[in-house]
């Protein structure tokens, strides 16, 4: 998913895709990280197939999956989250310099969360942040 090629980034977002969506791998939290982050990738293609593929495929399947992540998704991604295998996350996307990437990946993510799992994460993030 961090490859350089956006063709690369493209191909191990559909295989990623069709994998969780059939149950053949769970969602871990550093797999979630990665795939969440494509999101904000810097090619509008893998950027589309990244949001389709969520929205469409694997939201259907596990409506609280923004709910379960995006806390810890913006732990890791703001540098706050100390795990060694997402600490190439906080550099891309840490900093000034990666907050819009950090803003397009949150926007994509609330945008499409359904009510229910707005209230859900609202609540999440008060008891876990606050």
């Amino acid at each position: 998913l961090d490859d350089a090629a956006p063709a690369v980034r493209r191909t191990a977002v559909v295989a990623l895709a069709r994998l969780l969506g059939r149950d053949y791998l769970k969602w871990r939290p550093e797999l979630a990280h990665r795939f969440l982050c494509r999101l904000g990738d810097a090619d509008g293609r893998v950027k589309a197939l990244a949001r389709h593929a969520l929205v469409e495929v694997l939201l259907p399947r596990e409506p609280t999956l923004f709910v379960n992540h995006l806390a810890s998704l913006a732990a890791c991604l703001t540098g706050e989250s100390v795990n060694p295998a997402t600490a190439d996350l906080a550099r891309a996307f840490g900093g000034a310099a990666g907050a819009a990437r950090r803003r397009a990946v949150y926007a994509a993510l609330l945008e499409a969360t359904p009510d229910e799992g707005r209230v859900q994460l609202a609540a999440k993030l008060a008891r876990d942040v606050l």
